[in-house]
């Protein structure tokens, strides 16, 4: 009698401790996943070209390049940006140079259907320097940079932004935007060609 009792307890010391397993431990596959998508590019198409200037006789005038009347997303060709600079504070455009004013163009690349940002220079001036033969160094200076695209910041009017220039969709992979920006010309500037350089920064937004 005994006997039989030491078996039946061991048999349920057994059956207990593999209760105890089933309820402290257990397993389950999982699934790891990845997208690999295309880098993003940004290449220059179009200088921006404010033509051929004339200085307002006293004080300042100013040539500015604006890319808000082309509405959002209108920019859609290759170098296809026909805009003019508005002039004020008595400066003058004329057509005898032979460079016809336009925004600067851009072709940023990607993957398809993405949303993109741009970035554009602050309110900090960006300094042009002359190139030129003959002594002196003077300097025109950009600013208010704007692009035409959608989703810019409202505080600096539709279409327009500075630090951060706007946002788009990479349809079909890729999309045209434009550039534009101020020209201060002082009176007194001396004659020359004048050029200079800017950055404009693109991101998967």
């Amino acid at each position: 009698m005994k006997s039989i009792n030491l078996i039946v307890a061991i048999g349920f010391l057994i059956s207990t401790s593999a209760v105890l397993d089933a309820q402290t431990s257990a397993s389950a596959s999982a699934v790891a996943h990845a997208q690999i998508i295309r880098p993003i590019h940004l290449t220059w198409e179009n200088p921006l070209e404010f033509g051929t200037l004339i200085p307002p006789t006293s004080g300042t005038g100013y040539a500015t390049m604006d890319v808000t009347g082309m509405g959002a997303n209108s920019v859609t060709g290759h170098g296809v940006c026909p805009l003019t600079p508005t002039m004020s504070g008595g400066a003058g455009r004329t057509d005898l140079g032979p460079n016809t004013p336009s925004a600067c163009t851009f072709l940023v690349e990607g993957e398809s259907n993405f949303l993109f940002g741009v970035d554009l220079p602050p309110l900090e001036v960006i300094v042009i320097p002359m190139h030129r033969i003959g002594p002196g160094t003077p300097v025109l200076v950009l600013d208010n940079f704007q692009t035409n695209l959608a989703g810019s910041d409202p505080a600096f009017g539709a279409g327009s932004g500075t630090g951060h220039g706007g946002t788009g969709t990479l349809t079909g992979g890729y999309k045209y935007f434009a550039v534009g920006a101020r020209l201060t010309l002082p009176a007194g500037t001396p004659p020359g060609e004048y050029s200079g350089q800017f950055n404009v920064r693109v991101f998967y937004n």
